[in-house]
């Protein structure tokens, strides 16, 4: 157990420390994407195309494998 008299000492130290602040942003401005696109609905079709078949492609290659098995 840690003495009375120590306590202050422990906090004074926890108060001196001095921790960077991290940057907020990376680039002027704020965009939730971190690059340009010119044409929105590719970029829709592009990113829904992309999505479906990695979300997909794990259930096609269960299934294959246990038709293979012929269970």
């Amino acid at each position: 157990m840690l003495a009375r008299s120590t306590r202050p000492a422990l906090r004074q130290a926890a108060a001196r420390v001095n921790c960077a602040q991290p940057a907020r942003f990376a680039h002027h401005g704020y965009d939730p994407i971190p690059f340009k696109y010119q044409h929105k609905g590719r970029f829709a079709l592009k990113m829904t195309s992309y999505l479906l078949f990695g979300f997909t492609l794990p259930g096609i290659a269960a299934a294959y494998q246990i038709w293979k098995s012929g269970a």
